[in-house]
């Protein structure tokens, strides 16, 4: 499996403990590069996106998605 990044959203029974729902993401496999304890969101990257739904706590998990604009000096902007 390539690699993803994700956000993952914590459910807000479990928002006064983002920090534990990301230890235990990270203990499935999340590499965890930010934990936004306001929001209730954790980012990272992971080969298992599916797998990390399993974590408690957890309300969703959501592939980031690229985007690229065209070069400053097309025609289309």
């Amino acid at each position: 499996m390539a690699i993803e990044h994700v956000s993952v959203t914590v459910d807000e029974e479990h928002l006064v403990g983002v920090r534990e729902v990301a230890a235990r993401l990270a203990e499935r496999g999340l590499e965890v590069e930010s934990v936004l304890e306001t929001l209730g969101i954790v980012t990272g990257t992971t080969n298992d996106p599916v797998a990390l739904r399993a974590v408690e706590g957890v309300a969703s998990v959501d592939r980031d998605r690229g985007v690229q604009l065209p070069p400053s000096d097309s025609e289309v902007q």
